[in-house]
């Protein structure tokens, strides 16, 4: 799972080395950049990978108990759990970088390890 992070850190830019508040920030200036309109909430996925199914759905049970949408699916080219938590919210900083370093306390504790997080575009309307 370790090299599959590290792969998803090469493709955005990130530094292995880079803490997660520079790696989101560095994701964040990116979507900016690129015509992401950051201002506007939207549906943000924060992924873990589980190495079985029951620890899997006890992640995903505990994270529903806190108020989360949440669902898995095996992913077959890695040979594991892939467990997706989606939270509404405007993308800054501070409140990604809190939210996924919580999530990622919960998955550690069932055997689960972070895989990023990711969202669509919310492209800016270009004012007439």
């Amino acid at each position: 799972m370790k090299e599959h992070l590290d792969w998803i850190k090469r493709m955005l830019g990130a530094d292995s080395n880079d803490s997660p508040n520079e790696e989101n920030a560095n994701v964040l200036r990116r979507m900016k950049e690129d015509g992401d309109d950051l201002t506007k909430a939207r549906d943000i996925d924060f992924h873990h990978l589980f190495p079985n199914e029951t620890d899997a759905a006890a992640f995903e049970e505990f994270v529903r108990s806190q108020g989360y949408q949440a669902d898995r699916d095996y992913w077959e080219e890695l040979q594991a759990w892939l467990t997706t938590v989606q939270v509404r919210m405007v993308p800054t900083l501070d409140e990604i970088t809190a939210l996924e370093s919580e999530l990622n306390e919960i998955a550690r504790s069932f055997a689960g390890e972070p895989d990023g997080w990711g969202c669509m575009e919310m492209a800016a309307i270009p004012v007439p």
